[in-house]
């Protein structure tokens, strides 16, 4: 890493880019910033997510068609809490947030899921419950 940031695996001319633009601004930003600017993008952007591993709903391989930019990455999720994920995209490579778009997108989505799916069953349960009383 150097004092104006990290520097992009050579000939990776879009992480360059990437890193030129945001030296031009001059780093003005914290890491929670930037973390938030992703969420948001990742909240506003749509893309659609294809699950790699169906057996494995959280802790999974999955890929992110982002549909603004047509591209398609690879996205592993490892942790719900922590940020030990990773993505393909050029973003993930460079930034040093251990985030990106993609993988907030995925996570929120799972969580959510896995929100949905608890509650699910615990209207199940008192469902049965109601049955029996």
């Amino acid at each position: 890493m150097t004092e104006t940031g990290p520097t992009p695996p050579a000939g990776d001319t879009a992480a360059r880019r990437i890193l030129a633009r945001a030296s031009q601004l001059g780093w003005k930003t914290t890491d929670a910033d930037e973390i938030e600017r992703r969420l948001a993008r990742a909240a506003t952007e749509p893309m659609e997510v294809a699950n790699l591993e169906p057996a494995e709903p959280f802790y999974s391989s999955f890929i992110v068609y982002s549909q603004g930019s047509g591209m398609k990455y690879r996205v592993e999720i490892r942790s719900l809490s922590a940020r030990q994920n990773s993505c393909t995209c050029v973003d993930f490579r460079v930034n040093g947030l251990g985030t990106c778009k993609h993988i907030d997108e995925e996570t929120a989505r799972r969580l959510l899921d896995a929100g949905a799916k608890i509650v699910e069953k615990a209207r199940a349960r008192l469902a049965q419950e109601a049955l029996r009383a």
